[in-house]
Parts: structure tokens; sequence; C-alpha cells
């Protein structure tokens, strides 16, 4: 799917609890990609995301929700904080330990956490030539800083401190 060269574009962690401010997440994509008038020879990047749940999926913890082939659609976007539910969505409840793979750019939310935390980690894969993510900030000391002065050339080009510039 994304040829012989990709890396760990990064691991994010999310944690939602039960409580007074209700934690759900809209509708939304991880790789957001949509070029309108498409350029010629535009290439997509695509981008393979593990979501990694700690905890079970249920009523209780919210389960998640998610539009298929969505991840096709370049002439539309969610709609922002859009937590209802869409047409043809699907609902997974699965147990703790369970890993959700999909496309960056497939539309997916997480219902509300009513009554018991939710955990999830989140490991994304994309091309060698995607180098950075728009989101958040990076850590003053992140995970991979621990393994990179020992890695060989495959791991350092993984983690994206090496390979393609």
């Amino acid at each position: 799917m994304m040829g012989p060269k990709f890396r760990l574009r990064g691991l994010s962690t999310r944690i939602s609890f039960p409580g007074e401010e209700i934690q759900s997440a809209p509708y939304h994509q991880h790789l957001r990609l949509n070029a309108n008038p498409r350029p010629r020879w535009f290439y997509d990047p695509h981008c393979l995301d593990a979501l990694i749940y700690l905890d079970d999926l249920n009523n209780d913890t919210g389960p998640v929700c998610v539009v298929p082939e969505s991840h096709k659609w370049v002439d539309r976007e969610p709609s922002f904080r859009h937590f209802d539910s869409l047409e043809n969505e699907i609902v997974f409840r699965v147990p703790a330990g369970s890993a959700f793979l999909m496309h960056g750019n497939v539309w997916y939310r997480a219902c509300p956490t009513v009554a018991a935390r939710r955990r999830m980690l989140i490991l994304s894969y994309t091309p060698c030539w995607l180098r950075r993510t728009p989101h958040g900030t990076r850590p003053e000391n992140p995970l991979t800083a621990y393994i990179a002065d020992d890695a060989d050339e495959q791991l350092r080009e993984l983690i994206g401190t090496s390979g393609y510039s």
C-alpha cells in the first residue's frame, strides 16, 4: 500500500474518563487530504493507523463508529464537531487488546465515555517522504529518543531519524 519505504509516523495516546464533561470525539480523519481540484499526477499519501484499545469498547467506555469507504471521498470532509450518527456507519465494540487497523483518511468517531475509562494507543505508518505531523508538539523526551542512538539503519528509517529527507 505504501511501497517499500515507510516509517512509523508517531505514537500517540488517548485516555477518556467518564464524568460531567462528556468525552467523545466527533467524526474526523487522521490524514486528511482533499485537494480540489486535484493536481495532475497527484499521488495520495496513504497512512495505516493502528488503534490499539487497552480497555473493552462497549456502551460504558464508548464504542467507535466508522464510515466504510470514506477514505476514497475527495469531494467532502467531516463537518466540524459532528458527533451524530451518519448513514452507513458501522459501530464497533471490541475487547481490550484489540487493534483496529484503518486508512488514515477514514471518517470515524468515538462515542461518549459514560461509566468507565477508555485508553488507546495510536501507531501511524506513512510513506517515508511524509516527514512531519501537524498535530501536537514533540515531547521533550520522546520515546524514540531512547532507541535512536543504538538503532540500526532500518530502525532509524522506521522511526523517521534517517533515510529519505
